[in-house]
């Protein structure tokens, strides 16, 4: 891996440079630098099954 800055992460509360031959996440054209940030990304959450709240009441 070399210093060269190719991007920056997608998720907007992160933008961490993305470097040459980093391993990250591609969400269409756009890439991530984390499992946390591809999480956050997609707008995906944590819940329990069977628990979770109706929607609009979260």
């Amino acid at each position: 891996m070399t210093n060269e800055v190719l991007n920056y992460c997608a998720n907007e509360s992160c933008n961490a440079p993305i470097h040459f031959g980093q391993a990250v996440f591609k969400v269409g054209h756009e890439l991530v630098c984390s499992g946390k940030c591809l999480v956050a990304k997609l707008g995906a959450k944590t819940v329990t099954a069977g628990k979770e709240e109706p929607e609009g009441n979260e």
